[in-house]
C-alpha cells in the first residue's frame, strides 16, 4: 500500500518545487521592476539629456517616481515646449506637455499651462 503513494508524493513534491520557483521568480521580477528599473530609466533620461535630446528626456521620465525626476520632467519639458513656441510650432507644444505629462487631473493641467506660461516669456 505504501509503495502505492510513493509516485503521489514524488509528483506532489516536484509539482511543490516547481510552484515555489515560479513565485521565486515573479518575486525576483516585482522586485526588479520596483527598485532597479527607475534609476535605469532615471540615468538614460539624463543621458538623453546630456545629448541635447530632452523630449525623449522628457518621455522617458514620463510617470517615474525616483529622486528628482518630477522636477527633471519639468525641466525637460520647459526647454521643448519653449524650442517649440520659439518655432511657431504652438500646436505641436501643447501636444508635448499632454503626451509628456498624461494629463488626467486639473490639478495636472494647471500644471501644464504654468509651464506653456512661463515657456512664452
Amino acid at each position: 500500500m505504501a509503495e502505492s503513494n510513493a509516485p503521489k508524493n514524488i509528483v506532489i513534491k516536484v509539482i511543490g518545487l516547481v510552484v515555489g520557483i515560479i513565485a521565486a521568480i515573479i518575486l525576483a521580477a516585482v522586485i526588479v521592476s520596483i527598485t532597479v528599473l527607475p534609476g535605469v530609466r532615471y540615468r538614460m533620461a539624463a543621458s538623453l539629456a546630456n545629448k541635447g535630446d530632452y523630449e525623449t528626456a522628457a518621455q522617458r521620465l514620463k510617470g517615474l517616481e525616483y529622486k528628482d525626476s518630477k522636477e527633471k520632467l519639468d525641466e525637460y519639458a520647459s526647454i521643448v515646449v519653449k524650442a517649440y513656441i520659439d518655432a511657431g510650432e504652438n500646436k505641436k507644444a501643447v501636444e508635448f506637455i499632454r503626451s509628456a505629462y498624461e494629463l488626467r487631473t486639473d490639478e495636472q493641467i494647471q500644471h501644464a499651462n504654468d509651464i506653456l506660461s512661463a515657456a512664452q516669456k
